[in-house]
């Protein structure tokens, strides 16, 4: 479990800098506040961030699930919207 959520952590933070390498970021909506990130939440800026650039989009409920562990399936994808996103950068 510990392993997942390093992969997890270091799959967002290359996001993040792969992003942040290119200069400035392009303005887009933000998303809707996911109901179950709370304000205090260690990892809340970076989960808007990451929505905001439609890399990640949440549940159907209005929840984004922070401590549930992605798939390999759901990685991949990920990884696929971050790379086409710098890409057209």
């Amino acid at each position: 479990m510990a392993d997942m959520r390093r992969t997890i952590t270091l799959v967002l933070v290359l996001a993040v800098g792969l992003a942040t390498l290119g200069g400035a970021v392009s303005a887009q909506t933000p998303p809707a506040e996911f109901s179950d990130v709370a304000a205090d939440h260690a990892r809340r800026a970076d989960i808007e961030y990451a929505a905001t650039r439609g890399w990640l989009t949440g549940f159907a409920d209005g929840t984004f699930q922070p401590e549930r562990v992605l798939t390999l399936d759901e990685i991949t994808d990920l990884v696929g919207r971050i790379i086409d996103d710098v890409s057209e950068e």
